[in-house]
């Protein structure tokens, strides 16, 4: 059986997302979690610093009033980060199964946010894809205000490498034996 008839995925359309791994699609369009990447993500299991946690994706803005919700703007960074309570439930859901939908994963994992300045309209500085944070984590009151829920509460971005770039010169003027 092909991976499209065991498990309703179509990787016609997959597109790298660095090593192994490529983002996966149904024949409906929806995302899918391969259940093997769960393997990369780190496990907390409360408050405290976390160093070097990996973005999952580019940040995407979320806007409130696009959802008929009320907010300020925010940009939402998905991490590969799992609290340890969902564990079980998490076992559940992917039990004997390559992929499941990624809605169904909808906050299993922790993300952060980042908001945009009301005053002056300005983001602070983004992660990217693969990057790593540091990130705080703290308990805070859900939306409703019934409970404590553990959140990311401060998310630092660090610096990227600069790699030197190519000398076209000196590289033009390696022989075949130093190239």
């Amino acid at each position: 059986m092909s991976k499209t008839e065991t498990t309703g995925a179509s990787v016609k359309n997959a597109i790298p997302t660095g090593s192994n791994r490529v983002q996966v699609r149904d024949e409906e369009g929806n995302y899918l979690f391969r259940t093997e990447w769960l393997k990369d993500y780190q496990i907390v299991d409360g408050p405290g610093a976390y160093d070097d946690v990996m973005v999952t994706s580019d940040p995407q803005l979320f806007i409130p009033e696009d959802h008929g919700m009320e907010g300020n703007p925010r940009y939402i960074v998905n991490l590969k980060l799992v609290n340890k309570e969902n564990l079980p439930a998490l076992r559940e859901l992917l039990a004997g199964k390559e992929y499941v939908k990624a809605e169904e994963l909808k906050g299993m994992f922790l993300n952060a946010t980042i908001w945009v300045d009301q005053e002056t309209g300005q983001v602070p500085r983004l992660p990217h894809k693969r990057q790593l944070v540091d990130v705080n984590l703290d308990y805070v009151p859900n939306a409703e205000g019934t409970e404590e829920v553990l959140r990311v509460t401060d998310i630092f971005v660090k610096p990227g490498k600069k790699a030197p770039k190519v000398n076209m010169e000196a590289f033009l003027a390696l022989g075949e034996e130093e190239a």
